[in-house]
């Protein structure tokens, strides 16, 4: 079936990963940050994993053992299923139309929770629409953080925390994925059902607030 970009009617000139995985997660928290522009509040770990973008973006000395492909941050806009969307890839091979995706953070990927992360064949789909081809395997490189401890005195006893300064640990996992026909047809899917529901959510909000 052929959509029509004109159909939809969002609050946004595209979507993203994160505003679709947002209206799954949480409508409000979407409607507040999409509808009415209010930020949603930035956690030191989302800080923290924005500077490690732009250092791996810049070819930061001190990254150098992390895998990357030629292409930093590479934008792509396309429709999907006539939904506009944007992602950024954090590294891009345009040659193999291959991608890998960085990730920060303490909680531990592993096999079970890349296979399950649905922001691969979304980018994946992108990068078809994009160059009319990809290539069906991807990689998600996870660059493990940690918390200095902290020390307060309180009543003259030292206490120590677990909330201190965020640092890269120096570990740093890939983990390969493949991903099916099968896959990149289910997020299509689900793209244009958000888009839907979104569309039609958002030109009730509009009515409610003339």
């Amino acid at each position: 079936m052929h959509y029509k970009r004109s159909e939809l009617n969002l609050p946004k000139e595209r979507l993203s990963w994160s505003a679709v995985s947002l209206w799954k997660s949480n409508k409000d928290a979407f409607r507040s940050k999409y509808y009415e522009g209010i930020e949603q509040p930035t956690s030191e770990e989302m800080i923290f994993g924005k500077k490690i973008a732009r250092y791996l973006e810049k070819n930061d000395p001190s990254l150098a053992h992390v895998p990357r492909y030629s292409v930093p941050e590479f934008r792509i806009e396309v429709e999907i299923q006539g939904v506009p969307m944007l992602g950024f890839l954090d590294s891009f091979d345009p040659v193999q139309a291959k991608f890998k995706e960085m990730k920060t953070g303490r909680v531990h990927w592993d096999r079970v929770r890349v296979a399950k992360h649905g922001q691969l064949p979304l980018y994946m789909s992108l990068i078809r629409a994009k160059c009319g081809f990809y290539h069906p395997y991807t990689e998600l490189v996870w660059l493990e953080t940690a918390r200095k401890k902290s020390v307060e005195v309180f009543g003259g006893m030292e206490l120590v925390g677990d909330r201190g300064e965020i640092y890269l640990t120096g570990k740093v996992e890939t983990f390969t994925r493949r991903i099916a026909k099968w896959e990149l047809r289910l997020i299509e899917k689900d793209v244009r059902k958000v888009a839907e529901e979104v569309s039609e959510d958002y030109a009730g909000w509009l009515k409610s607030n003339i």
